[in-house]
């Protein structure tokens, strides 16, 4: 009890400031908002209405896997409402929005329907788990830097607009949610590396009493921290259980893992703690969400990639760990040998595989898909700025550039862990505009120890002392006595350079776009007339304080939510699957399979884009009721692989065409892209990297029109379609898919170049079509 009070009145003030500062980063991510989205209209999930969700089309599938589960008691598996006709499995992992469902089940009694309840925690997490994540990011920058570094962490976190963009409480997505098990799991690793006993376990790693007797006192002087990388390991579950993504986490640890091995070797260091202590946080992962993703069939890439991966660290660790006593010049080349060797293998045996490694599963290095995705770009500098604050930004840089220079002095291997996980998340930003979000935490641990460096420098410590000495005389001598240049200018750089810009562009952040103008007004007029900006006109329905940065909430006068609720009216006599399907660009399936209650060929994780960009890109009705017809042939044939239906062959034998050809097309489809690309008299000038399912669809649309009129055409839809009992009833075309014209195409080069056309990048980063 003592102990515990003494804990206390030495630590109270931190959990003040940490309560004030987490209070501070709930209020930006709800308040301004709370009034628009808050309380969700007292309705049932299946209900016509326009959720107020700000995360874009992501949140739609979100609310539709919360609203089968709700509904049914079940996670959602395979949805057929994806990829028509061909169905797909929901690959999204089930614990942001059971978490959702539980919690929302339980405050239900507060609201007027239990899906209010839902509804509320479902908006409610992003803010929630946002505002949260200061703490873990406290813990973790007060371990690796001190407490005053850890403080300054989590307030810049909680101002940070690029962790404020995806945290707003109407975000409706994972990210927020999955950054804080993120954080949790380095600080977690931290403070098992912090515990860990290190000395010589193994005597002799050729004797097996040697060795056992080894790990009997490894576990039983390391408890602490063994439990500290279990705990570490759950954080990574929970990942790998709400974020396909998992692998971003297992390949910065892997990064610090090699590091830490190759300095451990040079250094003739004895590696076997952190061998053992990597093997727990990432086995226990790959034990326990396995089930999930072998039963979801999502082995392939998002869990094979990061198992074969740590399979290849753990052979490392203990080829490093085992050879401790041989000479370093020896052991690290034979390994590097034996690495290469091993990938030229992988190249031979699995070369899909081997590919995965080397993209880090589709996030690292792109594909075709990925260029065409905004938020897979590299970010433009002004945005990675002013997401982390203009002089936070710069000085985060410098800080990191100096702890990497550290790292080869510095015998500390937590201290290293932080760095290359700083170093790794700030790259990875840098590459991709995705991964500001996910970089959030560690330019706010890195700027944190930024600022604590600049007051430490400052010494602040000993004017306070030399204050204290003399304030019993005159305060004012005691002050001009203590206080130097440099405290004053510590004080107005952290002022006006760090605290002044973060908190206002924090604000413009935290408020929507359709309260901005109402929040500039009240700007300007608390303002001095001196103040004001010259510019400033009280009457534009534009801001001018605020702007730069902000969310919108959908409207229910807007086209597409107003179109949505019209769609979702249709064809309401028939279950939501057996209704005809709709297809636009794969932008917009979210949404139609939740909002339109409808189908949908195309959606946002990327099935049916080829078709998508075949359909929008088709240069005349004949081609396009082809295409609907080949869609139509290409699910029917799935279910009866290596033949049609005996409806389908009817249709297709009745029509006058070959049944055979269509079948070799569907079971050889990468041998069509030769045989389109050698003749474009026939199938036209495509790109040089064609897909096998564009060639595909050019091959059979041409061999389609050779042989039938649009008429025959239109009969032999029917046909197929009476055959299968599929139907590809709406198609939809917004003013994003129509290029207006050559500065602004809108998303229209993305159909274009995923269904193969040819395209030019220009240095400016436009993307024009060459044949349209």
């Amino acid at each position: 009890m003592d102990e515990g009070r003494g804990w206390f009145r030495a630590h109270w003030r931190t959990a003040a400031i940490l309560v004030l500062i987490f209070g501070l980063s709930l209020f930006l991510r709800l308040f301004f908002v709370y009034g628009l989205a808050f309380p969700p209209p007292a309705v049932n999930c299946d209900s016509i209405y326009t959720p107020k969700v700000s995360g874009g089309s992501d949140s739609y599938y979100w609310d539709r896997a919360l609203c089968y589960s709700f509904r049914s008691g079940r996670d959602l598996g395979a949805d057929p409402m994806l990829d028509y006709p061909l169905g797909n499995q929901n690959p999204r992992p089930p614990l942001f929005p059971w978490f959702s469902l539980l919690v929302g089940q339980l405050i239900a009694p507060l609201f007027a329907t239990p899906w209010q309840g839902v509804s509320f925690v479902f908006l409610l997490s992003s803010g929630l788990f946002g505002a949260l994540t200061v703490f873990p990011t406290y813990a973790l920058a007060k371990e690796a830097f001190g407490r005053k570094a850890g403080v300054i962490g989590a307030l810049l976190l909680a101002l940070s607009v690029g962790h404020l963009q995806r945290s707003q409480s109407t975000d409706a997505d994972h990210d927020a949610f999955t950054l804080f098990f993120v954080v949790s799991t380095f600080y977690f690793f931290l403070r098992s590396l912090r515990t860990l006993n290190r000395r010589r376990w193994v005597e002799n790693w050729f004797r097996k009493d040697s060795i056992l007797a080894g790990l009997r006192g490894f576990f039983k002087e390391n408890r602490t921290s063994v439990l500290y990388a279990f705990f570490a390991g759950l954080s990574v579950t929970v990942i790998a259980l709400a974020w396909q993504g998992w692998a971003y986490v297992s390949v910065i640890l892997l990064v610090w893992f090699a590091v830490e091995l190759f300095l451990g070797r040079f250094r003739n260091e004895d590696t076997m703690g952190t061998w053992i202590l990597f093997t727990i946080a990432l086995t226990t992962p790959l034990i326990l969400a396995f089930q999930w993703y072998l039963v979801r069939v999502q082995i392939r890439v998002w869990y094979d990639v990061p198992a074969y991966l740590f399979l290849a660290a753990f052979v490392l660790g203990l080829a490093f760990t085992v050879t401790r006593d041989y000479p370093w010049t020896l052991v690290i080349p034979s390994t590097l040998i034996a690495g290469a060797v091993g990938l030229a293998v992988g190249v031979v045996v699995s070369p899909a595989l081997t590919g995965a490694f080397f993209t880090g599963a589709g996030y690292f290095v792109q594909t075709k898909v990925v260029t065409t995705i905004a938020e897979d770009q590299a970010p433009g500098m002004s945005q990675m700025i002013l997401a982390f604050g203009l002089f936070t930004f710069g000085l985060s840089l410098v800080a990191i550039a100096y702890l990497l220079w550290q790292v080869p002095r510095r015998h500390d291997p937590a201290y290293n862990i932080v760095v290359i996980w700083a170093f790794v998340a700030i790259f990875m930003a840098i590459t991709a505009a995705r991964f500001i979000f996910n970089a959030s935490p560690a330019f706010a641990v890195v700027g944190g120890f930024a600022v604590a460096e600049v007051l430490r420098r400052a010494d602040f410590v000993t004017m306070r002392r030399t204050y204290r000495s003399l304030a019993a005389g005159s305060w004012r001598n005691a002050l001009r006595k203590s206080l130097k240049v440099r405290h004053v200018l510590a004080i107005l750089g952290i002022v006006f350079l760090v605290l002044l810009p973060n908190v206002w562009w924090a604000v413009d952040a935290s408020i929507p776009f359709e309260l901005k103008t109402q929040y500039d007004r009240q700007v300007a007029s608390l303002l001095p007339a001196v103040l004001r900006a010259p510019g400033y006109n009280p009457s534009s329905s534009s801001p001018y304080y605020f702007g730069a940065f902000g969310y919108s909430l959908p409207k229910d006068t807007e086209y597409y939510p107003a179109a949505w609720r019209w769609f979702a009216t249709q064809d309401a006599d028939r279950p939501a699957e057996l209704r005809p399907a709709f297809l636009s660009w794969w932008d917009y399936g979210f949404e139609a399979v939740d909002r339109g209650v409808h189908p949908t060929v195309a959606d946002n994780f990327q099935n049916g884009y080829a078709i998508a960009g075949q359909f929008i890109t088709a240069q005349n009705e004949t081609s396009a009721i082809s295409l609907l017809v080949i869609r139509l042939l290409e699910g029917d044939f799935r279910l009866h692989r290596p033949h049609f239906g005996p409806g389908v062959t009817a249709a297709l034998v009745g029509a006058g065409l070959q049944v055979d050809v269509f079948e070799s097309v569907f079971l050889h489809p990468a041998d069509y892209i030769s045989i389109v690309q050698s003749d474009p008299v026939r199938y036209g000038v495509w790109a040089a990297d064609m897909q096998a399912s564009n060639a595909v669809y050019v091959f059979l649309t041409t061999l389609i029109a050779q042989h039938l009129d649009a008429n025959a055409v239109a009969s032999l839809y029917h046909a197929v379609r009476d055959a299968t009992g599929w139907d590809i009833g709406y198609f939809a075309v917004d003013s994003r898919l129509f290029p207006i014209g050559v500065q602004n195409t809108g998303i229209f080069y993305a159909p274009v170049k995923l269904s193969d056309h040819r395209v030019i990048q220009l240095p400016d980063g436009r993307v024009l079509p060459v044949d349209f």
